[in-house]
């Protein structure tokens, strides 16, 4: 997809082509915004995706908290293609019966058949590639801040037909958010349970508002339990006691997720670490007195969750002890795990100034300290680790856009892959942005230059 940036974000007119065929996008840059630690995202890239791609700024109060926008000026756009997804089938990776030629040939005619066959393969996939471009949906999506009453609108265009608005949580909703999550979704579940209103009662209220039927099951609950003091009634015991049960079920569903958020964590982390570290969470249980009654779902307490990190040594560091580049490896685990438990579709990774610091230093150092013990000692090997590296393998599971903010040049990631360069400079007292695209270069990591200087 392609983004453009104009007249706002600091930046006059900035175009953005990201790559086709990843799903994670790291954006390089030097500002690393400690003064406003509570944004998302530093870059304009990360907030003109925000801005277009998720409800994070839905109106013009929201907007005001953007210290990069100016409101009354500059817009955004963004060009996507969509393309139907086609499951490949064995006519691309086998030969029908009607190619193969069973008769005896001598070596050369097999080899030419083989070729035939092969051209036939390929001619078969240019023809599957070239109907999916002719299925493929483009849409443009534009948000405009010069108008202060379009600051909630989108406008929209598909495939080149006339430009509709709509709200930006109806964007979402068309674009962004899975079909099973939908509004259309929750509306026809409405439709299929209104029979059995128990089942949608304990809805979230404030999405169940936007049903207008007059006579919907959270008006009938009310007017069933809203009624004089009477004796009794076996229909409402038995509504009670049902509420009261799918209450207990959605409390421990709940607290299941929980569980299983802590143990995403757990696997993430670990993974980016390559093992070298572990986490644990500790989660006392409520009023266990008896130090041998067992913790379950019902009784453990998750405002007192301790947080241990158990380095390769077996040693216990808590949370307040631990580094700080180890601390953005956890909250990077934990928006990861909870971008995968909830499908999310698009996901800011920001502020690792101190994973950054701590990966640079660390590769450095172990760069000259092999120079200088290689002569005398080859059992002595300093090595450093590309956690960067780790965390876009990981993320590349997600099935959704990730952006990772990274504030250094020297990134360790493999060659050829694409970056994005946002680097701030200041004209007349007002940030501006440059935006540029680039390449990982394979002799990123030579250090050779600075070990020259040191005469190493």
């Amino acid at each position: 997809f392609q983004l453009n940036i104009r007249d706002c974000l600091g930046c006059d007119d900035a175009t953005v082509n990201f790559s086709q065929n990843e799903s994670v996008h790291v954006i390089i840059t030097n500002d690393n915004d400690t003064d406003h630690p509570e944004h998302i995202a530093v870059t304009p890239v990360s907030q003109a995706i925000l801005l277009l791609c998720t409800s994070t700024y839905p109106d013009a109060e929201s907007l005001e908290n953007l210290p990069q926008l100016e409101l009354g000026k500059g817009m955004i756009t963004l060009n996507v293609v969509f393309t139907p997804i086609v499951v490949a089938t064995t006519d691309f990776e086998e030969s029908s019966d009607s190619e193969l030629d069973i008769k005896p040939s001598t070596s050369k005619q097999a080899r030419e058949q083989e070729e035939t066959r092969k051209r036939r393969k390929k001619q078969r996939r240019a023809d599957a590639d070239a109907s999916r471009s002719q299925r493929a949906t483009h849409v443009s999506l534009m948000r405009r801040f010069d108008v202060h009453k379009l600051l909630d609108k989108v406008f929209y265009q598909i495939n080149g037909l006339e430009m509709q608005m709509i709200t930006l949580f109806e964007c979402q909703t068309m674009f962004f958010v899975r079909q099973v999550y939908s509004y259309e979704c929750l509306r026809k579940v409405h439709a299929e349970c209104a029979g059995n209103w128990l089942q949608v009662i304990q809805r979230d209220r404030y999405k169940y508002y936007n049903y207008s039927d007059p006579e919907n099951p959270f008006e009938t609950f009310l007017k069933l339990v809203d009624r004089k003091l009477m004796e009794p009634q076996h229909m409402i015991c038995k509504l009670a006691k049902t509420c009261i049960e799918v209450n207990e079920f959605a409390q421990l569903r709940e607290r299941q997720f929980v569980l299983d958020v802590f143990k995403h964590v757990g696997y993430i982390f670990e993974y980016i670490t390559l093992n070298e570290y572990t986490i644990w969470f500790l989660i006392p249980g409520v009023n266990m007195d008896d130090p041998m009654t067992r913790v379950t779902l019902d009784n453990f307490d998750l405002t007192n969750v301790r947080t241990v990190i158990r380095d390769r040594n077996k040693k216990d560091i808590f949370w307040n002890e631990t580094h700080h580049n180890i601390k953005d490896l956890v909250m990077v685990s934990f928006q990861l795990a909870l971008a995968s438990s909830v499908n999310q579709s698009i996901l800011v990774l920001s502020h690792l100034e101190k994973l950054s610091q701590f990966s640079t230093l660390q590769y450095v150092t172990a760069s000259f300290m092999n120079d200088v013990y290689k002569p005398h000692d080859l059992s002595k090997k300093w090595i450093s680790t590309r956690y960067l590296q780790r965390i876009v393998e990981i993320a590349d599971f997600l099935n959704a856009v990730v952006l990772i903010e990274y504030p250094s040049s020297l990134t360790l990631l493999r060659g050829g892959r694409q970056l994005i360069k946002c680097y701030p400079h200041g004209r007349n007292g007002v940030a501006k942005w440059d935006v540029f695209e680039a390449v990982v270069e394979e002799n990123e990591t030579d250090l050779q230059h600075l070990k020259n200087s040191f005469n190493v």
